[in-house]
């Protein structure tokens, strides 16, 4: 997609996330998928927050997630920011198929306000968001 300039705010120098959602949005519309996970180095935001790592409908069709904020100056490099998008990427999912945020801080639907936060988190569903997947997948 081009760049969204209609979610560009000049004040904060960061794009609004969920008017970057209602392209995708338009976007899913021509594509044969069910859900779509944008993927940008854009700066993201919400109103009412600095900046978010991502953002997807919940549940619904579209996600995006930043790298932009996930990079580091660590020796890890490739590694650390692969497994961040990997974690942001699986969280946004998570929404879409209906998960909220989780209050388990080892489970990837935990909500990231620092990078030491998505750090700390796993890859994985904890043993309850588990079972709300499992009960939403039998609706």
């Amino acid at each position: 997609m081009d760049e969204p300039a209609d979610a560009y705010d000049s004040r904060r120098n960061q794009y609004h996330s969920t008017r970057i959602l209602a392209q995708l949005e338009q976007e899913i519309r021509h594509m044969n998928v069910e859900r779509l996970l944008g993927v940008t180095d854009l700066d993201l935001f919400v109103p009412g927050l600095n900046f978010v790592f991502g953002e997807a409908r919940l549940p619904g069709r579209v996600g995006v997630i930043s790298t932009h904020r996930l990079k580091s100056a660590s020796h890890r490099g490739i590694d650390l920011l692969n497994e961040r998008v990997e974690k942001e990427a699986v969280h946004e999912i998570g929404h879409m198929v209906g998960l909220e945020h989780c209050s388990n801080k080892s489970c990837v639907m935990y909500f990231s306000n620092t990078l030491a936060d998505t750090d700390t988190k796993s890859r994985n569903l904890c043993r309850k968001c588990r079972s709300r997947l499992s009960v939403q997948i039998e609706q």
